[in-house]
């Protein structure tokens, strides 16, 4: 967007699958707007957007409403984007990809007007992406190049994964601490210094073992909480976002895709946030519900030894989810 949000298009469009990036971008359009003295107004429907351009318009004040696009109407779109007179912005958001099928209200906004930041697809290139960003957003707030050395960023994403809040905030913390003592480039002790440590039990490993399906992480990530938790077969079991759970979950997407749902659907009658339901979709097709089913009734004979006295159901656990993730995957991918 060559005029930038102190004199922005009548119409804008934000969009994209990587969620920090989006809503970062919404933000620095809402401070931009404060700053050059423009009204903003966030809305959640369509008509009171329109409303709202029609009342601004009259009393000729510059104003920025931010409205989903999914609310809006392809054709007051498409009348208000050649206003070229107006006071009014429209910021179109889009929680996902810039789709014209799912989102036609913006089809009439030109390609240049249209901001989109999209998530990488495999976990690999979302690590290398998170360590390109923390890089980076380490130059700008110390003001110099390269003073996150690569290596040391890739440790920090191995530690707090590739969510770029978190990121950010980690790069955040120990950029203020060097700029505070002087030091420059960032060096592992600043780094140690202002790390984030989780506290308490963490199952991201195992769910991430589990939805890739891989037997060696699998144990890995059993391995690393067993070391921290002494009796955690029952976390497995009931915790939400244990292996228990997601089997669970998995297994309604999976009978839910057989029946030609589509992921909008899957996530509004499941309950799962919209940024997150894609993932939920590939495990699910990973896995299949025969092998789902299956992992099912495994987890539910080991929580049925938990309650009789069986003599070692950390072990029946164990063999359980690895076995069920060495099984071999179905050859077909269950839905479209």
């Amino acid at each position: 967007m060559k005029k930038g949000w102190a004199n922005p298009p009548p119409v804008v469009v934000v969009g994209g699958t990587e969620p920090y990036l989006r809503d970062r971008e919404i933000r620095k359009a809402i401070q931009a707007s404060v700053s050059t003295g423009r009204d903003v107004v966030e809305l959640a429907s369509g008509s009171e957007a329109m409303q709202t351009v029609s009342y601004a318009a009259t009393f000729g004040m510059p104003t920025l409403v931010v409205v989903p696009a999914s609310e809006m109407d392809a054709e007051d779109i498409a009348k208000h984007t050649k206003d070229k007179n107006t006071s009014v912005t429209l910021l179109l958001t889009v929680s996902g990809e810039l789709d014209e099928k799912k989102v036609p209200s913006i089809a009439p906004v030109h390609g240049a007007h249209r901001i989109s930041f999209s998530q990488p697809k495999t976990r690999k290139a979302q690590t290398r992406a998170a360590v390109v960003f923390a890089r980076k957003e380490a130059d700008v707030l110390m003001k110099s190049k390269d003073v996150l050395p690569a290596r040391l960023a890739e440790a920090l994403v191995r530690v707090v994964g590739s969510d770029l809040g978190l990121v950010y905030h980690e790069v955040l913390k120990v950029c203020t601490l060097a700029i505070a003592r002087g030091i420059s480039p960032l060096t592992p002790d600043l780094m140690k210094a202002t790390l984030h440590r989780p506290g308490g039990v963490v199952l991201s490993p195992v769910r991430e073992a589990l939805a890739s399906s891989n037997p060696v992480a699998m144990m890995r990530a059993l391995d690393r909480l067993k070391a921290g938790v002494a009796d955690p077969v029952m976390l497995l079991l009931r915790a939400k976002g244990a292996p228990g759970k997601l089997a669970t979950l998995w297994l309604q997407v999976c009978s839910l895709l057989e029946r030609g749902a589509s992921e909008e659907e899957i996530s509004q009658r499941l309950n799962i946030p919209p940024w997150a339901v894609k993932n939920e979709v590939l495990a699910a097709k990973r896995w299949g519900s025969r092998r789902l089913s299956k992992l099912v009734v495994s987890l539910s004979d080991v929580e049925k030894g938990v309650f009789i006295g069986a003599p070692s159901p950390w072990v029946s656990c164990v063999i359980a989810l690895v076995e069920s993730c060495t099984e071999h995957p179905p050859a077909v991918s269950v839905g479209r």
